[in-house]
């Protein structure tokens, strides 16, 4: 292991760029269809992520979304970047 903390194993690039790609995703599914959660709202029973996008499901809420997983894939294109060059 390099003496450096900016090492990133493949795990965490891929896992950086999956994560920020399924960021985009959801972000652009809120963009094209913002009404989709209004039909069946989370139950008592959901899990508190269903509850979570009850919350932010709507176009602000996948603009934010949608910059937030870009801006993980940014960064992490941009580490894998800096980590080859040295």
């Amino acid at each position: 292991m390099p003496d450096s903390n900016d090492h990133w194993s493949i795990k965490d690039i891929l896992g950086g760029i999956i994560g920020g790609m399924l960021f985009c995703t959801v972000g652009l599914w809120m963009l094209v269809l913002p009404n989709a959660r209004d039909d069946q709202p989370a139950k008592d029973s959901a899990k508190i992520i269903g509850k979570l996008l009850d919350l932010i499901w709507s176009t602000p809420g996948g603009i934010i979304i949608l910059l937030l997983g870009a801006l993980i894939v940014t960064m992490t294109v941009h580490q894998l970047v800096t980590q080859t060059s040295k």
